[in-house]
């Protein structure tokens, strides 16, 4: 069923996107001028601490450091990471020729290499486990 827009919602709707991408640009600059400024703060750290600690004793400073490389770290990390993925897909979706097919030419494709029995496959009936596994071949092969 294709959805019919207006062009005040096109209008809309672009500028959102535009606001989105924007943002997301920030945002990543902002990142990238935190995490430099949090690697400086963590090597100056480490030569002043080290200096310092010998005189001086900082509190449990080992287990702070600890406690940050088993929770902040393994959070940035993860989200850094699903952050990758989020973005690599939405590029492949971007760049693909075949997001540019309206959402029924692909349903059909889909139906018909998926779901269509093999000439013959009409003349007998397949068991199920053997139909199922048919099926996910065919997704395997149209996905792959």
């Amino acid at each position: 069923m294709l959805r019919s827009t207006s062009p005040a919602s096109d209008m809309s709707a672009s500028f959102e996107v535009q606001s989105i991408i924007q943002q997301w640009e920030e945002a990543g600059a902002s990142l990238a001028n935190m995490l430099a400024n949090y690697l400086k703060l963590s090597t100056f750290m480490e030569n002043t601490c080290l200096r310092i600690t010998k005189n001086n004793n900082l509190g449990d400073l080992a287990g702070r450091i600890d406690k940050s490389l088993q929770t902040l770290h393994i959070t940035l990390y993860q989200q850094l990471n699903q952050t990758r993925v989020t973005l690599a897909k939405t590029r492949n979706r971007l760049t693909s020729p075949v997001y540019c097919l309206p959402e029924e030419i692909l349903s059909e494709i889909f139906l018909n290499v998926g779901f269509t029995p093999k000439a013959g496959d009409l003349d007998q009936f397949p068991r199920m486990d053997c139909h199922v596994r048919a099926i996910y071949h065919r997704l395997y092969n149209l996905f792959g």
